[in-house]
C-alpha cells in the first residue's frame, strides 16, 4: 500500500506479540475502535492521535487530534 499510495498512506504497527506490555491480543487489528486502549501513552491511542492529524491536515481541517465523538472507545 505504501508502494502504491505514497505519502497518502500511514502504516501504525502495534505490538500484538505474546507478552506484550499493553496486552494487545495477537488478533488486535482494529486498534482504532474495538482494541482501542483509551489512555494517554499507549500505543493503541497513540495510533489514534496519529492517524486523526494525518486525516485533519490531509483535509486541511485543523491541526492534532482534538475532541473525539462520543462513544470512541467504548
Amino acid at each position: 500500500m505504501r508502494r502504491e499510495l505514497g505519502d497518502k498512506f500511514m502504516a501504525v504497527e502495534i505490538d500484538s506479540a505474546p507478552g506484550n506490555p499493553y496486552g494487545h491480543p495477537k488478533s488486535a487489528h482494529s486498534v482504532l475502535t474495538h482494541h482501542l486502549v483509551d489512555e494517554p501513552g499507549t500505543p493503541t491511542r497513540e495510533a489514534l492521535d496519529q492517524t486523526l492529524s494525518f486525516f485533519r491536515e490531509r483535509l486541511g481541517v485543523g491541526e492534532g487530534p482534538g475532541p473525539r465523538p462520543a462513544g470512541m472507545g467504548d
